[in-house]
């Protein structure tokens, strides 16, 4: 057994050991009960962090041939089924740990062997402190990483304000003014985060989303010549609504 399996075992053993010599509940005051979740979503959020941190090592070892995997070596189809087993969490929640941690993911320097900066380096650094729920980094990093046309100056930009306003610091004032302060500002919710990137996202992609009519249409675009018969060549398939107008401006040139 490793060290740090011993040590997470010990931290089990020990949260345990105080959770059952603990008071009960019930006879807390409210005050002590606030404090008590309060301390225990921090608690849960650190847990993510580290669940995420470790999932990360587990799909870049699915990444060679079937045999060589960790999950075929551990029995299973993939990432997300050893997550469901070894989390004893639906698929749902598997992939949402995959997810994640495909946005934490940090490549090494082929020449130094160094770790690079990951897409998200602040927010994830966030979620490793216990300080952004899981939930709430998916509602920043995912559609920071759907939206299109955003330069990768922008979107480290984005997360480094959106790290700031979700550890509660003032995103306006300048940064060592505001860690020097020390002040902070309640924990955003995981909707005004969500509001939050899609507010960053509509200044930074000012001609906002593709039209998913657009989409479709693209997918659905063909053009098929046939074969020469009986002297002309059969022409069919689905075309752009300008098409027709410049076939009519070839044909019938004014």
């Amino acid at each position: 057994m490793t060290f740090l399996a011993e040590q997470l075992q010990q931290i089990d053993r020990h949260l345990a050991d105080s959770l059952a010599a603990g008071e009960d509940v019930r006879l807390v005051t409210d005050g002590e009960l606030v404090t008590a979740l309060q301390t225990l979503g921090r608690i849960q959020r650190r847990i993510d962090g580290a669940i995420v941190s470790a999932t990360d090592r587990v799909v870049q070892r699915d990444q060679g041939e079937r045999v060589t995997r960790l999950s075929t070596r551990a029995g299973c189809r993939d990432a997300v089924e050893l997550l469901r087993r070894a989390l004893r969490v639906d698929g749902y929640a598997a992939r949402r740990y995959v997810t994640a941690a495909t946005a934490m993911h940090r490549d090494l320097s082929i020449t130094s062997g160094e770790l690079l900066p990951g897409a998200f380096p602040e927010l994830s650094a966030a979620l490793a402190d216990g300080e952004l729920s899981l939930i709430g980094y998916l509602a920043c990093v995912v559609p920071l990483q759907n939206a299109a046309r955003i330069e990768t100056a922008d979107r480290l930009a984005a997360d480094a304000l959106l790290a700031r306003f979700a550890r509660g610091i003032d995103v306006e004032a300048a940064g060592d003014a505001a860690d020097a302060a020390g002040e902070r500002a309640p924990a955003p919710t995981t909707e005004e985060l969500a509001g939050l990137t899609a507010h960053i996202i509509a200044r930074l992609n000012l001609d906002g989303p593709e039209p998913d009519d657009d989409r479709a249409g693209k997918r659905r675009r063909h053009f098929t010549i046939g074969k020469l018969r009986g002297g002309s060549v059969p022409v069919r398939g689905s075309c752009c609504q300008r098409s027709p107008r410049s076939c009519r401006s070839f044909s019938m040139p004014r």
